[in-house]
């Protein structure tokens, strides 16, 4: 893994301000990449109720006068609030900051900088901060630029694919999205992840870490940080875009990329769900007349087929069944929604499915030489994975037919099937 262009300001820039020509790093050197938001002064001893996560903590050593050893007391606490760094000046209250102090720091990666007698705090404030805010409207800038050009790639027609894709190259780390059905879109680099599957059982434990904002996975041994951010689609269900520290280390503008554009997200979803429905509409209105033998001619049948994005292929049998429940019925809505699901997997495939009169229909086709039976072992996977819950069920299929205008009479026997 590479590191990231860091464009946060962090503690090893402090050397390379001239203002700091004489400041010395005297612990916690490995830590010099800890990101510095703002400056804060130390000159009074219950300080850390006040500390804030990135601050660059300075003091004369005045609150440590008597007691030095205090140091190294209080630098786990700093730690834990996500104080960035300290910095000390020397010779005035305190003549050296103590070694025990220093080896926690160490330990701990904690940067302790000696500032010489001369440091001025206000001038230090000002160095620092100025720097700062230059970065972060950098940063700002960049961020713009980001979230325009995908802003653009979707106003011009492109789909969430091209926008995952477009995020993989942006970013340099493999991107996903989580639908709140647990339905899975990969970009090009998670595709190329062995063990990142769209079935993988790593989603649900990803979800139980939302309000975090981050966690971690294992993927081929490697323990992965994953960025995630939140956003809600029109029903209000929570889906997740999710940015794994593959390639290179993520960065503060990797992450608010990841949290602005799921705003975009959430919008091409909409979008996408609204002709998607449309697009069911006229699918279920096809299968049913299909399945219920309304079609009198081959021509007809084959005119709808190629609208509907369905074509009906020479040579293949067509077996159509039903599903039915031997507990209590299952309401139209749920099964409208298993009928999404398992669309997401056979749609345009060898089976398909539908409501038909209250139940829920599958129609299978498959070439001649194919086995009805390992097909319809797929789909009870699918309904078993999916809808595994106490309400066993049996599927009535109807004989095969070679004339696909004919599927009426599959239907028909199946029918009676299930009521013999």
């Amino acid at each position: 893994m590479t590191t990231a262009d860091k464009t946060g300001f962090t503690c090893g820039d402090i050397l390379l301000l001239p203002y700091f020509s004489e400041t010395v790093v005297l612990a916690g050197a490995n830590g010099l990449n800890r990101p510095i938001t703002r400056v804060n002064v130390l000159e009074v001893p219950d300080v850390i109720d006040w500390v804030r996560p990135g601050e660059f903590l300075i003091t004369t050593g005045f609150p440590f006068r008597d007691d030095p050893d205090a140091i190294a007391e209080m630098i786990p606490k700093l730690y834990e609030k996500g104080v960035s760094a300290l910095g000390i000046k020397t010779k005035r209250f305190i003549d050296r900051i103590p070694e025990m102090a220093l080896e926690i720091a160490e330990r701990m990666d904690f940067p302790v900088f000696q500032l010489p007698p001369s440091t001025v705090f206000s001038d230090v404030v000002r160095a620092i901060m100025e720097r700062i805010l230059v970065k972060e409207a950098r940063e700002l800038s960049l961020l713009q630029s980001r979230f325009q050009k995908l802003s653009q790639l979707l106003l011009y027609g492109g789909g969430i694919g091209e926008l995952l894709g477009a995020m993989d190259e942006m970013l340099n780390n493999p991107v996903i999205l989580l639908d709140s059905r647990d339905q899975v879109v990969l970009s090009p680099r998670a595709e190329q992840i062995v063990g990142l599957s769209r079935d993988s059982a790593i989603w649900p434990h990803l979800r139980n870490e939302i309000n975090l904002g981050v966690s971690f996975i294992t993927l081929e041994d490697r323990r992965i940080r994953a960025q995630i951010s939140s956003f809600s689609d029109k029903n209000r269900n929570e889906n997740l875009l999710i940015l794994l520290e593959w390639d290179q280390e993520t960065s503060v503008l990797d992450q608010l990329t990841i949290e602005r554009v799921g705003v975009l997200v959430g919008l091409e979803m909409i979008n996408a769900n609204a002709r998607k429905e449309v697009e069911s509409k006229y699918i279920d209105q096809f299968l049913q007349d299909w399945i219920s033998g309304r079609f009198v001619t081959l021509e007809d049948l084959n005119i709808r087929a190629k609208a509907c994005g369905c074509p009906i292929h020479d040579g293949y049998c067509h077996y159509v069944g039903l599903i039915r429940w031997h507990g209590s019925r299952m309401t139209v809505q749920t099964q409208q929604q298993m009928v999404e699901r398992l669309r997401s997997t056979f749609f345009r495939k060898d089976i398909q499915f539908t409501i038909l009169e209250g139940e829920l229909a599958l129609l299978v086709s498959l070439p001649a030489n194919k086995s009805m039976s390992e097909a319809l072992e797929r789909a009870l996977t699918d309904l078993r994975r999916w809808f595994p819950g106490d309400n066993p069920y049996s599927i009535c299929m109807g004989n095969g037919v070679v004339r696909p205008e004919r599927a009426g009479e599959s239907y028909s026997r199946a029918k009676k099937i299930g009521y013999s």
